[in-house]
C-alpha cells in the first residue's frame, strides 16, 4: 500500500464519485497537515504539499447517503400520524384552511390571511408555504478540519436558505378525487460550511442541501400523489425529507428541530436526498405496508426521465405499527432497503479503476427497525407533547460504508400553557463504519465510530417567528480530530 498522500487522497476523492461517502467529508480526512483551497467553485485538495487536480462537486457524490423514511402509514414516525404521500399536501390545506388569529402576534403567518385570499385558495385546492431562515453558527472547541467553506475554519459565520412548497389538490379544484401535485423550491446561500471539524455528518443540513446548488433555485420535489381509500401512489422527483415534515424528531429540513444530518434524515448508505420513483402505500387497520423503487442515484438536479435505472434500482419494503401503548401513541416499525446497483468494493478502493475488480461484490442494502412512544401528551396542543423517539440500523457491510447506527431521544412541543409553541430536543447517535472500509484506509487515515449529542430549544417569539438556540458536541469520526462544540442561533420566518 505504499502510497503517497497525494495518490491516496486522489483515490478516496474517485471512490466517492462512484458514490460512496460524502466528498466534503472524505476531504476532512486528508491528513493533518492537509487544506482545502476554493477556486472559482473548484476545490483544490493540498496533502502535505502535494496537489490533488481541481475538482467540482456534482452534487450526488457530495452526499448520498440519506435514511428511507417509513412512508407507509398515515401516522407519523414517532407519536403522531405519519405523513402518507397525500397528507403531505392535506395538511398544508387544513392549516391554510383555519381561520386566522385576529392580532398580528398570533397569526400563524407573518403575512396572515392576505384578506381571506389564502383561505378562498385552500378551499380551492391551493396552499402555498414559505419559510425563510437563518443560521449564525461556529466552534467553540476542537479542530477546524482540512475541510472548510471559503477556508473559514471554525469561524461563527451566518447563512440562510428559503423553502417554498406549493400543494395543489384536485379534488377540491373540481377535477378527480384523491390526486394531488406538489413542489419543493429551495433556496441556499451565504458562507456558513455544513461540515465542520472531523466528523462526516453535516452539522448544519440547511447549508449542504440541496446538494451541488449553491445560491440557485432548485425544484427538490415534483410529483404526483393519487388515494383510493387506504390505498396511496406517489410518482416523480421526490423529496425525501418532505416525507418527514410533520414528525415530532426526524425531518424537519433543518429549518425545524434538529440541525444535524444524522437526525434531519439519518443517513443509510442507499437512499439519497432526491429520488426520482415511486411510492406504493397500503393501509391495513393499524399496520401500514410500502414499497419505494427509485434510481439509486441522487436526482437534485435532474428534471426528466432520460436515463433513469440505467445502472440498477433500489427498492425500499417497510411495515409500520401505529397505535397505542400503555394508553399513549406508539408505533413500531420495520424496514428494509436494497440495491442492485454495482458498488466499489471497499476493499480496492485504493487501486486505480482499471485494476479494480468488484465481480464479488454485494450490493448495499440496510436494515432499520425505528420506533415513537409518547410520554406525556400536550394539555394546549391536540397532537403534541413530549416523546421518546429512536432508529437502529445495520448493514451486511462492503460496499455499503456504514456498519451500524442508533439514533434517537425526546423531544417535544406545546409543554406549557403559556409558551404553546415552544418546542425542544435532546437527541444522540452513534456510527459505526464498514469494516472493510476502516481496515483499507486505517493506516493512512484513521477511522473511529462517530458520536454525537444536539440539544436545541425553540422559542416562539410568535407563532410566526421561532427563534432556536441549538448546541452540538461531537466525537468525529477522524481519530486524531479532537471533540468539537458547535453552536448556533437559528432563525425562521413563515410568510
Amino acid at each position: 500500500m505504499g502510497q503517497s498522500p497525494g495518490s491516496l487522497a486522489r483515490a478516496l476523492l474517485g471512490w466517492t464519485a462512484a458514490g460512496g461517502l460524502p466528498l466534503a467529508a472524505l476531504v476532512a480526512l486528508t491528513p493533518p497537515e492537509g487544506r482545502a483551497e476554493e477556486d472559482g467553485g473548484q476545490m483544490t485538495v493540498t496533502t502535505r504539499g502535494t496537489a490533488v487536480e481541481p475538482l467540482v462537486c456534482p452534487g450526488p457524490e457530495c452526499l448520498s447517503v440519506v435514511a428511507a423514511p417509513a412512508v407507509s402509514s398515515t401516522l407519523s414516525q414517532a407519536s403522531t400520524p405519519t405523513p402518507s404521500p397525500e397528507s403531505v399536501a392535506s395538511t398544508a390545506q387544513k392549516e391554510s384552511a383555519d381561520t386566522p388569529p385576529s392580532t398580528f402576534w398570533n397569526r400563524s403567518r407573518l403575512t396572515g390571511d392576505w384578506g381571506g385570499a389564502r383561505t378562498r385558495l385552500a378551499e380551492n385546492g391551493a396552499s402555498l408555504r414559505l419559510y425563510a431562515t437563518g443560521f449564525y453558527q461556529g466552534q467553540w472547541s476542537g479542530d477546524p478540519g482540512s475541510f472548510s467553506k471559503n477556508g473559514q475554519g471554525n469561524d461563527f459565520l451566518t447563512g440562510g436558505r428559503i423553502d417554498a412548497l406549493l400543494d395543489l389538490d384536485t379534488s377540491r379544484m373540481g377535477l378527480w378525487r384523491g390526486g394531488g401535485f406538489h413542489l419543493h423550491l429551495e433556496l441556499e446561500g451565504g458562507r456558513l460550511p455544513g461540515f465542520r471539524g472531523g466528523a462526516l455528518w453535516p452539522v448544519n443540513t440547511g447549508a449542504v442541501l440541496p446538494l451541488g446548488s449553491e445560491e440557485e433555485v432548485v425544484a427538490s420535489s415534483l410529483y404526483y400523489s393519487q388515494r383510493w381509500g387506504g390505498t396511496s401512489l406517489l410518482l416523480g422527483k421526490i423529496n425525501m425529507i418532505d416525507l418527514l415534515a410533520n414528525d415530532p424528531f426526524f425531518g424537519g429540513w433543518g429549518i425545524d428541530r434538529f440541525m444535524n444530518l444524522a437526525f434531519v434524515a439519518p443517513p443509510d448508505g442507499v437512499v439519497p436526498p432526491v429520488i426520482m420513483g415511486g411510492i406504493l402505500s397500503q393501509q391495513i387497520g393499524e399496520v401500514s405496508l410500502s414499497a419505494m423503487v427509485f434510481d439509486p442515484a441522487d436526482q437534485t438536479n435532474n428534471y426528466w426521465v432520460e436515463d433513469l435505472f440505467e445502472s440498477g434500482a433500489n427498492v425500499s419494503l417497510s411495515a409500520q405499527w401505529n397505535g397505542k401503548a400503555w394508553n399513549r401513541p406508539s408505533n413500531l416499525g420495520l424496514t428494509y432497503t436494497f440495491s442492485t446497483e454495482k458498488k466499489v468494493d471497499l476493499e480496492q478502493i485504493l487501486l486505480p479503476p482499471s485494476l479494480q475488480d468488484n465481480s464479488g461484490v454485494r450490493n448495499p442494502n440496510n436494515l432499520s427497525l425505528q420506533f415513537g412512544h409518547t410520554l406525556f401528551p400536550s394539555k394546549v396542543r391536540s397532537g403534541k407533547g413530549i416523546g421518546l423517539y429512536g432508529k437502529v440500523a445495520g448493514t451486511s457491510g462492503n460496499p455499503n460504508p456504514i456498519g451500524w447506527s442508533f439514533v434517537g431521544g425526546i423531544s417535544g412541543e406545546g409543554m406549557f400553557a403559556n409558551r404553546p409553541y415552544d418546542s425542544f430536543g435532546i437527541g444522540v447517535y452513534f456510527y459505526n463504519w464498514s469494516k472493510a472500509l476502516e481496515d483499507t484506509i486505517d493506516p493512512f487515515l484513521p477511522l473511529d465510530n462517530e458520536k454525537g449529542l444536539e440539544i436545541y430549544y425553540s422559542f416562539a417569539i410568535t407563532p410566526w417567528f421561532i427563534l432556536t438556540a441549538d448546541l452540538q458536541i461531537i466525537d468525529p469520526a477522524r481519530s486524531n480530530f479532537a471533540t468539537e462544540t458547535v453552536a448556533a442561533l437559528r432563525g425562521k420566518i413563515t410568510f
